[in-house]
């Protein structure tokens, strides 16, 4: 090979090294690229997690994230709709209303040209609902003493419908009450009393409702919680509250008719073990349930938001339809169960065969379907109680929307500064919202129980 040959050769080497080094570090970067998007991709899909989760209520999640509200369009549903219109009942709002008092309103010129009128039989017949705004009065109460010679005491006769020592008559105290009740801010409160010239300060509103709490008395609070330890089944869910800065936690339980609250420190299995729940108990997958030793009712609607938002990212389209025929048989088994009409313990156990025999059978391994059996072998047999008695509900979804009013008041007053107020706070959103399920008034029972509280006490 000649000299020339050679070094045309050494060149030709040289650039095919440098241009292989070139690749090399491109490449290089092109890994870190993809290690960047990777890690990128991880810390989105963790913070999507956040509010598209099987703990995550459909009422909770922002509109752009319901994606079921894109399939409501099918034939199907249209359908459905259609034979709901044509057998639905007419709106007892549109019913004509009874009156109270009635009022004939009359003209004597033409309102035009002002001319006289001729009278007419016809008559316009319409109901209106007037709403008569609160006014305000400054009552002098004047109040007799008198002396016992048996108790060597000094006896005052009591002011009707006022708390004991209380500038504010028990009314504004109960509106007081109703405003907190429904989550209303303690500023907001004075704002809306200042507009009918009832003056107070954001103090005064705090003690108020303390008053009222304390009056209130534990006696209907009990009374509820011994309902519940009586009744078939009950749902029971847990979130987060705020207590001076710290975090503590919102027992709820709940059924058809009663809604009740305890706030603790923690939520370990030994606060999950005193709470009013029936003979069965509705609930997620929290371990802390178990210690009940009471049958459970793992919560459907919490499996099958897991089932559709799952954790990890799919590698190929055979593993994503393989995963979409693992949910889409799931379905089928529930919706076959809660059409059920039969209750009996063969009826569970039957579904119990078919889950298990679906889950058994052989499959490609991927992760997202891994964890998701996992998850239902689990809590293997506690899947379909529902069917063993009539009033047990398959999911946990009446719970969760009696915590809904909570989660939205700690969204808005982010703390409490006192046990009492948190004690407080557990009461009257028990009768408030228990009420709300019965149609009871809710003013008229804080009202008799207070009034009976403070004459039981002899206090004016």
């Amino acid at each position: 090979m000649t000299p020339e040959k050679e070094n045309e050769l050494v060149q030709a080497v040289q650039l095919l090294q440098k241009e292989n080094n070139f690749l090399k570090e491109q490449l290089r970067k092109a890994q870190e690229i993809i290690k960047n998007l990777q890690k990128e991709n991880k810390y989105l899909h963790s913070q999507l997690r956040k509010f598209l989760n099987e703990n995550t209520p459909s009422s909770a999640l922002p509109p752009y994230l319901k994606d079921e509200l894109k399939e409501m369009t099918t034939e199907e549903h249209k359908e459905h709709e259609e034979g709901n219109t044509k057998s639905a009942k007419i709106n007892p709002r549109n019913k004509r209303r009874e009156y109270t008092r009635k009022e004939l309103h009359t003209l004597e010129k033409c309102p035009y040209c002002n001319s006289p009128l001729r009278e007419r039989k016809k008559r316009i017949k319409r109901v209106v609902i007037h709403l008569k705004l609160p006014e305000v009065e400054n009552v002098l109460h004047e109040s007799k003493t008198y002396y016992c010679e048996k108790c060597k005491k000094e006896i005052s006769t009591h002011v009707p419908d006022t708390l004991p020592k209380s500038k504010f008559d028990l009314n504004i105290s109960l509106l007081i009450i109703l405003l907190y009740a429904i989550g209303t801010t303690q500023r907001k409160i004075k704002e809306f009393l200042g507009w009918f010239g009832v003056s107070m300060s954001d103090a005064s509103v705090n003690n108020v409702i303390h008053r009222m709490q304390k009056y209130l008395g534990d006696k209907k609070y009990k009374e509820l919680e011994e309902e519940l330890k009586k009744s078939v089944s009950s749902g029971a869910d847990e979130t987060s509250h705020r207590y001076k800065g710290r975090t503590f936690w919102i027992w709820a339980v709940a059924n058809a008719k009663s809604v009740f609250y305890r706030i603790e420190k923690d939520r370990r299995h030994c606060k999950a073990k005193k709470l009013p729940t029936g003979k069965i108990i509705i609930c997620d997958g929290y371990r802390a349930y178990d210690g009940t030793k009471k049958k459970l009712q793992r919560c459907w609607a919490h499996l099958l938001r897991k089932a559709r938002n799952p954790e990890y990212p799919f590698h190929s389209e055979e593993e994503i339809i393989q995963y979409k025929e693992f949910v889409e048989g799931l379905s089928n088994i529930y919706k076959k169960a809660k059409n059920t009409t039969e209750r009996s313990i063969h009826i569970k156990d039957e579904f119990n065969r078919r889950l298990k025999e679906f889950l058994m059978k052989p499959r490609k391994e991927e992760k997202n379907l891994i964890t998701l059996m996992n998850y239902i072998l689990e809590y293997e047999g506690e899947w379909f109680t529902f069917l063993e008695r009539k009033g047990v509900e398959p999911t946990n979804n009446r719970c969760e929307r009696a915590l809904r009013p909570m989660v939205v008041r700690r969204k808005v007053s982010q703390h409490n500064w006192s046990i009492d107020g948190l004690h407080g706070l557990e009461v009257i959103q028990s009768l408030y919202e228990t009420c709300k399920l019965r149609n009871a008034d809710f003013m008229s029972l804080i009202k008799n129980e207070v009034e009976a509280n403070i004459h039981g006490s002899g206090k004016s």
